[in-house]
């Protein structure tokens, strides 16, 4: 008979290890696969190798392509990533988590610099 599953098992879904950014990690966020628009991005909560978490000030459609810019003091450069949104939770204050699926993985050291 199986073990049954604990909450903390059920909550964490993702297929790879959520990782907090370390020190400040500048992100910009525009609807489509265009840096056209308004940046939606507040901070990032959480990254993987597959996805990431994203604090934005307005609400995304559940698959709506984002294009993400991401820079680290490490970086000389943005880190330029497209993804698709797969969910979007209203918090306080006007304030949206959004769980963004990346249309490629991350390249373990960017990863590093970032986490």
């Amino acid at each position: 008979m199986p073990e049954p599953t604990t909450t903390n098992q059920l909550r964490n879904r993702r297929a790879n290890m959520r990782r907090r950014p370390r020190g400040k990690v500048k992100v910009t966020c525009f609807k489509g696969d265009l840096d056209l628009g308004t940046n939606i991005a507040i901070g990032v909560a959480d990254v993987s190798e597959s996805g990431l978490m994203l604090l934005s000030n307005s609400s995304v459609d559940k698959g709506q392509n984002l294009t993400i810019l991401l820079e680290g003091r490490e970086h000389r450069r943005p880190l330029k990533v497209h993804g698709k949104v797969n969910w979007c939770i209203p918090m306080e204050n006007k304030v949206f988590r959004v769980g963004i699926v990346l249309d490629h993985y991350l390249r373990n050291q960017d990863l590093l610099k970032i986490t």
